[in-house]
Order: C-alpha cells, then structure tokens, then sequence
C-alpha cells in the first residue's frame, strides 16, 4: 500500500458511523521505519490494524485514541518539505513506499526519493535527511563569491562606508584544526570590534566571528 493510494480519503467507523477525517500522513517508526499509525485531520489517528477496508472510504471496526510516543516516531505528512544536509530541496513529500525489508522503505517527494533510514530530524514543515549517512560535523564554510574587505572602517547594523572594496577569495572548507590552538599575541581589527588576547584557546565560535572581522588570516599567523 502506498500513502498517495489513501490521502484525503475519509475514515469511518462502523460501529458508531462516526467520521473521524482525512488521512493526511503516516507516523514512521524511528528504528524499524516501519509505518504504525494513519495520521488524520485536527491531529488524530488511527491504527494500521484497525483499518477494516481500503475503499473509496476507509472503515475501521472500532477506534479508541490513543497517544503515540512521539519521541519514537517520525510524523510524515503531505505538508512537509524535504531537504538534505547538504542543503539541496526535494519539494513536497509525495509518497512512502513499503518494501520486504522495513529499512529500505522510501519517501518519495518531487524533485527525487530517500530512503528512511536516512532521516535526521523531522518537523511540522520540515524534513531533513542524509543520504550519505556519514556523522555530522560542525563546519565552518566561506562561499564561493566576492566578499566585502573592509579598510580602516567597520560595519555596523549592516551599513557599509564608502571605503569598502570587493576582494575575490578561495573559499576553504574548514578551519578546525584552529580549534584548541592557543593566541600567541593579540588579534584586533582596526576598530577594535574584534579583539582577542594572547592565551585565548580558540573555538568554533572564535574563528566565526574572525571571518566576519576578516582578521582569519591573522588568527592563523598567530595561533599555535
């Protein structure tokens, strides 16, 4: 059965006749990726194992609502983007499909399909996998464009002076090996906005707020 077989059809109880909404999602399991739940319209659910018939409308025998550990589970709906770490959109969640083995069940979306194991976070209007499944790392990465060098002035609440020039730049993937580096004479713009004491221990916020001073090739020169 695939989710895009049974969204927006109606879900009825038979013995009560009560309507229960629309199907809008399906809630995941985060460690079997099996599908448990049908998510339904104003936050309710029902059970895979209720379901009594697949129709134009779908019937349950019977529902009690119950509450889901949320905590163990990933709610996927039709109104979620999916984007990757790498920062690339697939658009709109379109589908899940089910296959032999639960961990090589897929999400669909429009611009391509994911496997759901490789999920990282999930949100209300968010999605977020990695397809590499290699561990995350904190990285610190400048673009691949101009960026604006700043002579004898500084930047504040975004206005730039008249003495700003553009410098084309190589972007440099990371600056990790900064980390735990001691200063070894200070490091100061010319404003001092940004200063840094001889025996401060470098951090990841440190060398962010060296890139935006544009003091990161002095950070270098004098750390050890």
């Amino acid at each position: 059965m695939l989710l895009s077989e049974i969204l927006g059809k109606r879900v009825v109880v038979i013995n009560t006749a009560d309507e229960l909404g629309c199907i809008i999602g399906a809630y995941v399991h985060k460690n079997t990726f099996a599908r448990t739940h049908l998510i339904l319209e104003n936050n309710r659910h029902i059970k895979l194992e209720d379901v009594f018939s697949y129709g134009e409308i779908i019937t349950v025998l019977e529902h009690e609502e119950e509450s889901i550990p949320l905590d163990d589970y990933y709610k996927i709906t039709s109104l979620q983007e999916v984007i990757l770490v790498s920062g690339e959109r697939l658009g709109k969640v379109k589908d899940i499909t089910l296959s032999g083995k639960k961990k090589d069940n897929v999400l669909v979306a429009d611009k391509g399909s994911i496997k759901l194991k490789s999920l990282v976070s999930v949100s209300t209007n968010l999605i977020i996998a990695n397809p590499t499944y290699r561990a995350l790392k904190q990285r610190i990465k400048e673009p691949d464009t101009q960026i604006l060098a700043i002579s004898g002035t500084s930047v504040q609440n975004s206005n730039l002076s008249n003495e700003t020039t553009f410098l084309p730049i190589s972007p440099a993937p990371s600056y990790d090996f900064l980390i735990g580096k001691k200063v070894n004479s200070e490091v100061s713009d010319i404003n001092r906005s940004f200063v840094l004491m001889a025996g401060t221990i470098i951090t990841e916020k440190i060398i962010s707020n060296a890139i935006r001073a544009g003091k990161l090739t002095d950070l270098v020169n004098k750390s050890k």
